[in-house]
């Protein structure tokens, strides 16, 4: 069961390892069969490789700042729900991508 502590606890640290480009922290948090979907409406990830692989392609090559703007809702107690604000700098340039 996913409490509201837990949830808290697994969105900072998403969002510290995604900015700081931690990987493996980062992958620690899915399950091995997990599915992953960044933006909603893109091409699904499956599994682990396939969502590092899109780590990889996105994260892993932009400098990103990724902060929770609100508390987790949790539904069910099964599947927290996250707002995160998404903010990309390229050289020169700093941009808000999305609001997730």
């Amino acid at each position: 069961m996913v409490t509201p502590e837990h949830a808290q606890q697994v969105i900072e640290t998403y969002c510290k390892a995604e900015s700081a480009k931690d990987r493996d922290t980062w992958l620690s948090l899915f399950a091995p069969d997990a599915t992953h979907e960044d933006p909603v409406g893109a091409p699904v990830n499956r599994g682990i490789e396939a969502i590092g692989a899109f780590f990889d392609a996105g994260a892993g090559q932009m400098d990103l700042d990724l902060h929770q703007t609100a508390p987790p809702v949790v539904v069910g107690l099964e599947h927290p729900a996250e707002e995160i604000d998404v903010l990309a700098e390229m050289p020169g340039t700093e941009e808000q991508v999305a609001d997730a």
